[in-house]
Order: C-alpha cells, then structure tokens, then sequence
C-alpha cells in the first residue's frame, strides 16, 4: 500500500470516535477475511466499511495475504495518532472539527485526533491540552480577568441606565 493511499485514509480521521470507528472497520475486515456468507470479507467490503478503506483495500487484485498486510499497515498507522483533548462550549459542526483538525495537527507537526469534550461553563472559545501541555483559550477566562478589573464599574452603570 502507497504512503499516499495511508495518509488519504487517515484525512478521514478527525476525531477519537473516528479512530474508533475506522479501528473496528479494520478489526472487521480482519475477521471477515476467512468466513462466507454474511460474515465473509466481500459483504463486509461492500456494507460495513468506508468508501476509503474499501478503495485502498481493493485498489487491485489482491491475494486475501495482501489484504492481511494492508489491515496490519493501517492499524500501525492508527496505533502512531496522538490525541489532542479540546473541550468547547458546544458541539461543533464537522465542518468545524476539520478546522480545527487541520489548524492543531499543522501545529503539533504530527498525525493527531481530537477527542472533544463539551462543557458549555467555558462560554466560548477552547481549552486544549496535548504532551503536558495545557492552553485556556475560553470566552470565560477573558471574561472573568475582564471583570476582575471592569467588573464593579460596570455594575454601576448598568444599574444606573437600567434604573435610572
């Protein structure tokens, strides 16, 4: 299998529940290698993995040895993903988890997934952690230096409008 065909595949694999997902594909077709029916690996092919994979896997007239070792390959792969952890304050399209995707891995400068938490106390923007590191860019962080400093003033005018 080409490096290319590899890195094709995992552009598909944004997040942990993507990893997942495309680990029990590959788990799947391993199994199925062997069996007939509705088990067997062409069923599987057709109906239980991602276009991607199934075009890798069946890219040419392979022996079902050749197919073993592709399997090995990906899950190799797999295996040298680190994650990133982001929690947001909602959950984001995944048009923006590619984004982000795309903007964290050209930053780490290595193969990662994203595992995502949701916790709406952050109000907006992200908290990020990744090799020991730890980054708090939230709306909540601002907002609470912010009225640390602001806060009373503001109180007071905003009392002074709203009762005035």
């Amino acid at each position: 299998m080409s490096s290319d065909d590899l890195k094709t595949l995992l552009k598909t694999v944004f997040t942990r529940d993507d990893w997942l997902r495309l680990r029990r594909e590959v788990d799947r077709l391993e199994e199925s290698l062997y069996k007939t029916g509705d088990e067997g690996y062409e069923t599987v092919l057709e109906n239980d993995v991602r276009k991607e994979l199934a075009e890798i896997i069946t890219s040419q007239n392979i022996s079902k040895d050749i197919v073993h070792d592709r399997l090995r390959e990906i899950r190799e792969a797999l295996g040298g993903v680190h994650a990133v952890k982001i929690t947001l304050a909602a959950e984001p399209p995944r048009s923006l988890v590619k984004e982000i995707w795309t903007w964290v891995g050209k930053h780490a400068g290595e193969e990662i997934i994203l595992e995502i938490k949701i916790n709406p106390g952050i109000i907006g923007g992200a908290l990020i952690a990744w090799n020991g590191r730890y980054a708090d860019f939230s709306l909540r962080e601002k907002w609470e230096k912010d009225w640390a400093e602001k806060g009373a003033e503001r109180l007071k005018k905003w009392e002074i409008i709203t009762y005035g």
